[in-house]
């Protein structure tokens, strides 16, 4: 399962998407591995998402300053 994948996902979906791919809901360790793995991505991408506009916000700041 690729991040890029899965940013889209929730945590029932990936288990879902598991149980299509090998006929069997995850054990109970794998899916817990499943759900952290899911939040873990989501959080990942909405910290990335949120640096990424404040280094947006931050360079529009600047250059308003050379103008």
């Amino acid at each position: 399962m690729s991040y890029r994948g899965s940013i889209k996902m929730s945590a029932e979906q990936i288990v879902a998407d598991y149980a299509k791919t090998f006929g069997k809901e995850p054990s109970d360790k794998l899916c817990e591995l499943l759900l952290l793995f899911a939040n873990g991505t989501a959080t990942a991408y909405e910290e990335g998402f949120q640096d990424g506009l404040k280094m947006a916000q931050e360079m529009s700041n600047e250059s308003d300053d050379i103008l």
